[in-house]
């Protein structure tokens, strides 16, 4: 009964802020989240206050790193994956929307609101990629997995092996000028000049 109303409690305080985000008062809902952040370290449910703030003064990275936080700590909350998908979705990681959305079905407690929010925006999505690109989402999801592989290689300077990743992302997505521009640094990288400005004119190419 008390840890009841221990969480009732947080619910309405968090509430709060809720409530002061909806209205763009957002550095009252941040002094209300750190002050409660202080008394209750680690509760979940203040992490996704956390998350929807930093969510509604644009910081998306901040906001999605809170909102993973909270749902490792609590996974049977629905409405915490359904606001890391609309983020990822915003960002256009739709790989990221998709596996959010198949782990909220997977994990967590029905209800119905985030549940129908989540089947929306996967056959509204569906048909926009079906439409632009002639993909299905999970094919079109397949080739971001491919270009995230490609720069995380990138970044630990393993060149050759994000080239064949990039061109795996492209056989999916052939005008993906990232792909294009970051295989022309890759070339650059290992000294091979002709094929970097040909990647970099494939990029100018595409986004032009």
């Amino acid at each position: 009964l008390q840890l009841k109303k221990h969480r009732e409690k947080i619910e309405d305080l968090v509430e709060n802020s809720f409530t002061f985000i909806s209205k763009n008062r957002h550095d009252e809902a941040k002094t209300l989240l750190d002050k409660l952040s202080v008394k209750y370290p680690n509760e979940s449910l203040i992490l996704y206050g956390y998350g929807l703030y930093f969510l509604a003064i644009e910081n998306d990275k901040k906001g999605i790193s809170f909102l993973q936080k909270s749902i490792e700590l609590d996974p049977k909350f629905a409405y915490g994956y359904i606001n890391l998908a609309i983020a990822y979705y915003k960002g256009f990681q739709l790989h990221k929307m998709m596996d959010t959305i198949n782990l909220m079905f997977k994990k967590a407690k029905y209800e119905k609101e985030p549940f129908d929010i989540a089947e929306e925006r996967l056959i509204d999505t569906e048909k926009s990629i079906k439409k632009h690109y002639d993909l299905t989402l999970e094919k079109y999801c397949e080739g971001q997995r491919f270009y995230e592989k490609a720069y995380n290689s990138m970044l630990n300077s393993d060149f050759e092996e994000s080239i064949s990743l990039f061109s795996e992302s492209l056989n999916i997505l052939p005008d993906h000028a990232q792909s294009f521009g970051n295989m022309g640094i890759c070339y650059a990288k290992l000294g091979d000049k002709q094929n970097a400005l040909k990647s970099f004119d494939a990029a100018l190419l595409v986004d032009s």
